[in-house]
């Protein structure tokens, strides 16, 4: 091992929502302090699927830009088995990036403020009042709405996409019939100027009322091309400020967190592309025996703080390395506990989400000159590539209905939209569907349950760094909850759609139920989704919680509870006590923010307004 190692004040593993955020604010200090931000990712910075909006599938599948982790749903294989996406010796594919700026590389770019209870839910479980939803919206609005310090767009399309020429009709019954159904209204007026008078989702008057209803999708998008982290790492680097404090090292795989006297002194890591084994043909990644491997590991050292940004997976996947995490896991692996914290890995949590499809007699019509390919041979790419116009200026998705499952709920637990094009979760090549005739003739309302109940784990599946976790959702109680609140609500959910498509499907626009057939009804429909269920938020495997509380990992400062020094901190989604709104992203950047407020705090200093 080579012993020369740099030191930086702050070192920031993992790039993504919660990492990248993080270390640009921190780079931006007035007191000239030091980070680096390391990836086991490349930088990518010219992958064009990683810049156009409507590629946002085929990113997940890129090789450049990503890693296949494969997860089980249920512990018990019959039950994992039902599920049509289930695959022999892998289980379910859940897509994750291995670039600069993690996940927001390839999301589908959905930008949703949470509810105010997701955070007054986490002041009153510790009993800080800064996390208290007042106090988070300023949060959001220096990330997003403050023209001095914000470095994120949130946009919604313009409706007129989805009809361009002489419009789509079959497309535009489909959600005609939506946003009449979300409205109650018997006749609706002209779909275009129903969808343009749609209300603003993330409004700060909705968000502290009742958000029931339809809206606009929000998204982060700028000038037609995807903008997020990557970019607010890419602006701070070249900052003439601000830009000498941020390092940044990509292709480097951290293996452990280095602890001494109970303070973390910094990381050891392993500077090899592609070192990680989330691959889904086992070809890329690092081969080598562990014992040999370990004669290239290098150490970086901090003078301040060590800070995980690794998501939900990694993170604990790390500290459990590192020897804090449960101690009868960590012996069994014959890893030495350093720290015994039993909540490290618990407490995984994801969305639920749902598809209603529909076959429809022929393509639809605004996919004619979209190919779904970067190249001259596709009309929509090149209109898109050369005046940032098109379909490909949006992820797919124009509306959204925001409803409670349940009259007696005080928050929305459903988000719907409609894409024109099959969609049916996270399977192998599953982004081909945009380019097959077959899939090009199906209607997907997605359903995507909020404020789930699920608690899953991450547990180690061997002592290698390169080899992905173990990781079981455990969805509905692991498949035994009777009477479960999330399936009730799924259910609903999909009678809801199944009402909105019934004018359509009498009228012959579509040839009826693809999935989940219209057959099922009752407890086979619920079987049904059950087995189907997916998701593509993972969180909540290293909680915050109050003191005392021993699956508690986190205390309030995002700090790892059991260290002597308190120098070790978590900042991505897996800080969270339960899941929180409808999409993950939004949340983690906001708490991004607050976390590097609370970390300069600590030196003295803090973090400086953009220029713009």
């Amino acid at each position: 091992m080579n012993t020369a190692a740099q030191t930086f004040d702050y070192i920031v593993v993992g790039s993504g929502a919660g990492g990248g955020v993080l270390a640009s604010r921190l780079a931006r200090n007035d007191r000239n302090l030091k980070v680096l931000l390391i990836d086991a990712g490349g930088e990518h910075a010219d992958n064009i699927h990683a810049k156009v909006p409507g590629f946002h599938a085929l990113s997940t599948e890129d090789p450049a830009l990503r890693w296949d982790y494969f997860v089980q749903h249920f512990s018990d294989r019959s039950i994992a088995e039902r599920d049509a996406l289930w695959r022999e010796r892998k289980a379910i594919y859940y897509p994750r990036a291995s670039a600069l700026g993690g996940c927001t590389r390839h999301h589908a770019m959905i930008t949703v403020y949470p509810d105010g209870s997701d955070w007054d839910g986490i002041a009153q479980l510790t009993g800080d009042s800064s996390w208290s939803a007042d106090n988070m919206w300023t949060y959001f609005q220096r990330c997003a709405l403050d023209q001095r310090t914000s470095w994120l767009p949130i946009n919604t399309a313009k409706p007129a996409i989805l009809f361009e020429g002489a419009g789509d009709p079959s497309l535009r019954r489909i959600l005609l019939a939506g946003v009449g159904s979300a409205t109650n209204l018997a006749f609706p007026p002209p779909l275009l100027g129903l969808l343009a008078n749609l209300g603003d989702m993330n409004d700060k008057h909705k968000v502290a009322g009742d958000r029931e209803g339809q809206y606009l999708i929000p998204l982060s998008v700028e000038k037609g091309q995807r903008k997020g982290v990557f970019e607010f790492i890419q602006d701070t680097r070249s900052d003439p400020d601000y830009g000498h404090n941020l390092t940044v090292w990509t292709n480097r795989l951290v293996t452990r967190v280095l602890l001494e006297n109970g303070r973390a002194t910094g990381v050891e890591y392993l500077p090899r592309k592609d070192a990680y084994r989330a691959d889904r043909d086992a070809i890329v990644g690092d081969h080598r025996p562990w014992a040999m491997a370990q004669a290239d590991l290098r150490q970086v050292l901090a003078a301040r703080e060590v800070i995980l940004a690794g998501g939900a997976f990694n993170t604990p996947q790390l500290l459990m390395l590192s020897g804090i995490g449960p101690a009868d896991h960590l012996r069994a692996l014959g890893i030495k506990p350093t720290v015994d914290l039993p909540g490290v890995g618990g407490n995984l949590q994801d969305r639920y989400e749902v598809a209603v499809i529909d076959e429809m007699p022929t393509e639809f019509e605004v996919l004619e000159d979209y190919r779904f390919e970067p190249s001259d041979g596709d009309p929509g790419f090149v209109r898109w590539r050369d005046k940032r116009q098109g379909l490909y200026t949006i992820n797919g998705g124009i509306m959204a209905i925001l409803k409670k499952s349940r009259p007696d709920l005080t928050d929305c637990d459903l988000f719907i939209f409609g894409v024109p094009v099959e969609f049916q979760g996270y399977a192998l090549d599953y982004s081909e569907s945009s380019r097959t005739p077959a899939g090009r003739k199906r209607f997907s309302w997605v359903i995507l349950k909020a404020h789930t109940e699920n608690t899953g784990q991450v547990r180690l599946r061997t002592a290698d760094p390169r080899d992905p976790p173990d990781i079981n959702f455990m969805n509905f109680g692991d498949g035994q909850r009777s009477g479960d609140p999330d399936l009730d609500a799924l259910e609903h959910a999909v009678e809801y759609v199944r009402d909105i498509m019934r004018g359509p499907r009498s009228r012959g626009v579509t040839n009826g139920e693809f999935i989940p057939g219209a057959h099922l009804t009752g407890q086979a429909l619920r079987d049904a989704i059950m087995a189907r269920a997916w998701g593509h938020h993972a969180s909540c495997t290293c909680p915050i919680g109050p003191k005392g509380d021993p699956h508690a990992v986190l205390d309030p400062a995002f700090r790892v509870r059991g260290l002597t020094t308190r120098n070790l901190r978590v900042v991505d989604a897996s800080v969270f006590p339960k899941i929180p709104g409808y999409f993950v992203v939004l949340p983690t950047y906001i708490i991004a923010e607050k976390a590097a407020d609370v970390i300069l705090a600590d030196a003295g200093a803090v973090t400086m307004p953009l220029r713009h």
